[in-house]
């Protein structure tokens, strides 16, 4: 017929301007950032067995069945990436999840996952590394990570020794900065000290670290430096915002952090 043969027409209605929500351009740089702290990124089937969907958080019924399945394998739509993710190397996945809807198509939910690690520790650093690249500041739960009362994702074990991190890519998106908020430089120097307390075992140092920083507002930051088998040593850092702290001002605080650790 030919290109140029093709009637030359104005669009008979605007040009539309719904344009997607999600930030293509954040999300490839979370892959840059996560490949650079040396995990790979692998991808996995949307369509799932029923051995994978019975092994998610959801029962095999809350799964949407494909009518026309062309193996075993893929008889299911995915609702959780955890049950495809259970191997033995660092990786993650931003992929899609789908949630039936009666009468309608499967709402499609952007997922991130962190898997493949055997140390809770060092996948809790991973998602903290990815969190201070966004700007933004979470706490961990024994199970969840929220910013606020607004839930991230989940953390926790999946199988025997693997660890993974399940996060909604939206909500990491909305909670997202692509800059700091500026903070003044302090005008006071800190007082900077450690301490060791001997912790039973399988503590969760989070509640531990807001126990102690909530002793005193003079308190700014509680870190982990160190441990040996049950002890774990603690940085805290006092400061006033106005006033030049001495150790007169401090010294209180050491025995009330102790007895308030002994009471918790």
């Amino acid at each position: 017929y030919g290109y140029h043969h093709l009637p030359g027409l104005i669009m008979a209605t605007t040009i539309p301007t719904n344009y997607p929500a999600t930030n293509l351009y954040l999300e490839q740089q979370i892959k840059h950032w996560l490949v650079g702290m040396g995990l790979t990124e692998i991808y996995t089937n949307s369509m799932i067995s029923q051995k994978l969907a019975e092994a998610s958080e959801y029962p095999l019924s809350a799964h949407l069945k494909i009518k026309n399945a062309l193996s075993e394998d893929w008889e299911y739509l995915r609702r959780s990436l955890i049950p495809s993710h259970i191997q033995a190397f660092p990786a993650f996945e931003i992929a899609n999840t789908y949630h039936p809807r009666p009468g309608h198509l499967p709402e499609e939910k952007l997922q991130l996952i962190i898997s493949g690690f055997t140390d809770y520790l060092k996948l809790k650093g991973i998602v903290e590394s990815l969190f201070r690249k966004l700007h933004i500041s979470a706490t961990f739960t024994p199970t969840e990570i929220l910013v606020g009362k607004t839930q991230l994702g989940t953390i926790g074990r999946v199988a025997s020794n693997v660890y993974v991190a399940d996060l909604s890519v939206s909500t990491l998106i909305n909670q997202s900065s692509l800059y700091p908020h500026y903070r003044p430089l302090p005008t006071t120097a800190p007082i900077i000290e450690d301490m060791t307390f001997t912790l039973p075992s399988q503590t969760y140092l989070g509640p531990i670290m807001d126990t102690i920083k909530s002793v005193s507002p003079l308190i700014e930051s509680v870190t982990l430096k160190d441990r040996y088998e049950n002890n774990f040593t603690f940085t805290i850092i006092y400061r006033h915002p106005k006033n030049q702290l001495t150790d007169h001002d401090v010294a209180p605080l050491r025995p009330k952090i102790t007895s308030k650790l002994a009471l918790g």
